[in-house]
């Protein structure tokens, strides 16, 4: 085995490794949390913009992740479509060999497209998780204010005591 096979090797063996480690210790996590049985609070309120949205988004999850998974598999058909054996005999130029098969690469502009394609799923994921993100910290900021407003216009009572009330004797 050549040096670069076996360095290759080792990055997908540790690449591997720490993935699996690092899943074991979130279910693990999520595990313990789940058996504890820690109580969720609400912070959004039930007359929220987002009532009608929550009420409708259980529905359209699995519609969309099966959409994700049909689109993703149809954009990769596109890769293997230029895949061919090990050693291809055609009167190609533009052949690369990757050693266990070898592509056709194909113009410019189509790889262009394919780039394109590939990357709009992974932008518009990052960006529904940064709007999902800051919605969430603009409401968590807001409640923050609200919490102080309250404690800063409510009026203190008064003191309590955990000794029972003096009796004066006479």
């Amino acid at each position: 085995m050549a040096a670069s096979d076996v360095a290759v090797g080792i990055i997908f063996l540790s690449q591997t490794v720490v993935g699996a480690l690092g899943n074991s210790c979130v279910l693990l996590h999520y595990l313990v949390h789940h058996l504890m049985r820690f109580k969720a609070m609400k912070i959004s309120p039930e007359n929220s913009s987002c009532t009608e949205l929550k009420v409708k988004a259980p529905k359209y999850i699995g519609f969309s992740m099966y959409l994700s998974w049909i689109l993703y598999l149809l954009e990769n058909l596109i890769i293997i479509s230029h895949m061919t054996g090990k050693r291809s005999n055609n009167n190609i130029t533009s052949i690369k060999n990757y050693g266990y098969c070898s592509a056709v690469h194909p113009e410019k502009s189509s790889q262009s497209l394919h780039a394109a394609l590939l990357t709009f799923p992974d932008v518009l994921c990052v960006g529904l998780m940064l709007w999902a993100s800051s919605s969430m910290v603009l409401i968590l900021h807001r409640h923050k204010q609200r919490m102080q407003h309250i404690q800063k216009t409510s009026s203190p009572g008064p003191p309590l005591s955990l000794e029972p009330p003096k009796t004066s004797s006479s």
